[in-house]
């Protein structure tokens, strides 16, 4: 019973923190601007693509410029998100 409850508060921390973590990346979302909106949907576009190289056996040729297009803009907005201080 004992390890049970000690999961069960190990679950709501870990809970109480995506919550914290969800509620920072929404407030540093509010604050980006147009161009990075326009970013933020090429890098979702440029995922699709890679995914779709898998069936197309034209689009194999440019399957590296998704996955880099894609991995670049993730790797922006992650500094973006979490290491950039306005403030």
């Amino acid at each position: 019973m004992k390890q049970t409850c000690e999961i069960l508060n190990c679950g709501a921390e870990a809970k109480d923190r995506l919550v914290l973590c969800a509620r920072y990346s929404m407030a540093k979302i509010k604050s980006f601007e147009i161009w990075e909106f326009a970013l933020f949907k090429l890098c979702l576009v440029c995922l699709g693509a890679w995914l779709a190289t898998a069936f197309s056996k034209t689009m194999k040729k440019f399957k590296h410029v998704f996955f880099f297009t894609f991995l670049i803009s993730c790797i922006y907005f992650i500094w973006r998100v979490f290491f950039d201080v306005e403030e």
